[in-house]
């Protein structure tokens, strides 16, 4: 069988663009990375191989001839949301803003740069798979979940009728009339016996026998029908079978095993008086009927079962719809806790999470109590019932905590409560524990293993949300981060200098914009970029912020400081950049090929929002300065301009 087209070992990448200089330079760059190439210069044609091809990763022109390329955005994520989508345009800040609300998952300014473009679409590559998995992982559970509203409803139809007779009376009357049958017989397992309960069309000598006298599981006649299996098909003369198929002599005759639960529980047997043209047919839907009616007698006889399982179903069905609700995090996770632990029936219950740090466990959510004190708590790394699960990744069902060595008492301190028996499942994604859930005391007898496994499937229901959020967390920091530097974003500073130009403006209050660059005769790097910002971070004072600028520049924000400060600092800057040991590719030191440029307020503008375009005027004319001199010249000196 051939491959699907999700299923590839390169990653297949589609580029709409209406510019063919565009395509053919981003063509270039993707075959170098051995990346599969689709191109597609109009939004139509572009939707359509996204739709037929179903790429692993889109670069998207927002300035298209035929159709919006926001317009495109929203389709592409409406049919397939997990697969990224980087949008290409020209710097302009509003259109980044319009595609991320859109959904895009990245942004590229034109002219691309190359290194740029390989750095964005390998790790939107990786965000993208992880995204498929989320997306495979809600699949597979709502597919587990819509099995469960299945036999909950078989579950809910059997228990909903009191009257047994009538229930299997309506049963056999529909199994004739849809298999256009004659006659049909359902036997009860009774303490050992058949006991005939509902029959339709029997001649009345094979009525009379029945209702006076019990047919016995050793009979002889009944040896096929001991174990567990499906409909067989029986003739008088084999002598097998129940009282149908040993006396009515009709041309076709059936018998269905009825077992559920790993137990006999009655007999159903159906006859006809014309052969049947399709018997193995008839066979699976009788089998299918079998079970059905099994699982109605189980339901029967133990209808407290019954109804608790419809409830742990429900509690099921109501996590897995809060997954997809608009609630928060917080909000979903205390909603499917306290609905868990009304269901299992307990006292308590908690949810701790790990300080990835510390390695600590912290309660993350607490029902009842003194919750405020408890989720100020936390659980030292291996300590108690809820350390050990964490640990080994493994449930526990502990009736007694007084007779298990692990019982931590210092948790009852805290909480106020005092623990006889647990309940505790830990929190996996993908293999890996990030916490666990514990439910405390039972109310009315004592916790079961039915109780443990429903509680690990709320517990896979609950990790997942918790991962979704921590991936869309990520995901949303990621936009604001520069991937090179590990820096805030130029869209990150733009909300910081907004913040700080009202603060200023309001309070008189001085502040200095700072714009560093290096010559850009120099090439430099990612890994000289990296360490330069952690070169200029640890010179910076804690109150002052360090973005990456547009074109692979820096600027900072330099709060209480006028132009004379602002010049001290950056002075001390480029003397730790010299004292760190950074040298260009040419085996210069880096500080000697750094320009600046600094405004400030309100030393060099009136009005604080001037700040910007001042400083980056300065550093165009620190740029003019330094580019006049020798280009071979070993000899340069940083230059800093106001």
């Amino acid at each position: 069988m051939s491959p699907s087209k999700e299923d590839v070992s390169v990653a297949r990448i589609l580029v709409i663009d209406h510019d063919p200089h565009i395509l053919r330079q981003v063509g270039h760059i993707l075959r170098q990375q051995h990346y599969e190439l689709l191109t597609a210069t109009s939004g139509q044609a572009g939707m359509s191989l996204f739709v037929e091809e179903r790429p692993n990763l889109v670069l998207l022109d927002l300035e298209l001839a035929d159709v919006s390329g926001l317009e495109v955005l929203s389709q592409m994520k409406e049919r397939r949301r997990y697969i990224p989508v980087i949008v290409m345009a020209t710097g302009s800040e509003m259109a980044a803003v319009s595609s991320l609300r859109r959904g895009a998952d990245d942004y590229l300014s034109k002219p691309l740069l190359p290194q740029e473009l390989v750095e964005r679409i390998a790790h939107n590559l990786e965000r993208g798979q992880q995204a498929r998995s989320q997306v495979e992982l809600t699949e597979q559970l709502q597919r587990q979940v819509a099995v469960l509203l299945s036999v909950r409803e078989v579950a809910r139809e059997s228990s909903s009728t009191t009257d047994l007779y009538q229930l299997l009376h309506h049963v056999l009357d529909q199994t004739l009339q849809n298999l256009e049958l004659d006659a049909g017989l359902i036997l009860v397992s009774e303490n050992g016996d058949l006991v005939p309960l509902a029959h339709r069309g029997l001649p009345p000598n094979i009525a009379s026998t029945l209702t006076r006298r019990r047919l016995k599981w050793h009979d002889p006649a009944l040896r096929a029908v001991q174990e567990p299996g499906p409909a067989f098909r029986t003739q008088a003369k084999e002598q097998r079978g129940g009282p149908l198929s040993l006396s009515v002599g009709y041309p076709f005759t059936a018998v269905v095993p009825l077992w559920a639960q790993g137990r006999r529980r009655g007999l159903l047997e159906v006859a006809g008086r014309k052969e049947r043209s399709q018997v193995e047919e008839d066979l699976q839907v009788l089998t299918t009927v079998g079970q059905q009616v099994a699982v109605a007698l189980a339901n029967t006889r133990l209808q407290e079962t019954a109804a608790l399982r419809v409830r742990e179903l429900a509690l099921l069905n109501e996590a897995c719809l809060a997954l997809t609700s608009d609630l928060d995090l917080e909000r979903i996770l205390t909603t499917i806790m306290l609905r868990t632990s009304d269901v299992i029936g307990v006292e308590t219950g908690s949810l701790l999470l790990v300080d990835e740090v510390s390695g600590e466990l912290t309660f993350r959510i607490s029902l009842g109590g003194d919750a405020d004190n408890v989720l100020s708590r936390r659980v030292p790394p291996g300590k108690g019932i809820s350390g050990w699960v964490f640990q080994q990744g493994q449930s526990l069902l502990v009736p007694d905590v007084t007779q298990d060595p692990r019982y931590y008492p210092e948790v009852d301190y805290f909480t106020g409560f005092q623990t006889h028996s647990i309940l505790c499942v830990p929190l996996r994604v993908r293999g890996v524990c990030f916490g666990v859930i514990e439910l405390v005391n039972k109310v009315n007898g004592e916790f079961s293993v039915g109780d443990l496994r429903l509680l690990e499937s709320v517990a896979a229901l609950m990790a997942t949300a918790i991962e979704q959020s921590r991936l869309h967390e990520w995901t949303t920091s990621f936009i604001m981060v520069d991937p090179v530097t590990r820096l805030p974003n130029y869209q990150l500073f733009q909300e910081a200098f907004d913040r700080e130009e009202s603060r200023a403006r309001r309070y008189t209050r001085a502040f200095s914009l700072l714009i560093m660059g290096v010559d850009r005769r120099v090439q430099v790097p990612d890994t000289l970029w990296r360490d330069l910002a952690g070169a200029l971070k640890k010179a910076l004072r804690q109150a002052d912020l360090l973005c990456r600028h547009r074109d692979g520049r820096f600027i900072a924000i330099l709060p209480e400081t006028g132009l004379a400060g602002a010049r001290q600092l950056v002075g001390r800057l480029i003397e730790k950049v010299r004292q760190a040991g950074l040298q260009d590719p040419r085996g210069a030191s880096l500080a000697d090929s750094i320009r600046c440029g600094l405004s400030a307020y309100p030393d060099s503008a009136e009005d604080p929002k001037d700040l910007l375009s001042q400083a980056e005027d300065s550093l165009a004319q620190a740029w003019q300065e330094g580019e006049g001199c020798d280009e071979d010249s070993q000899d340069t000196k940083p230059s800093i301009t106001t």
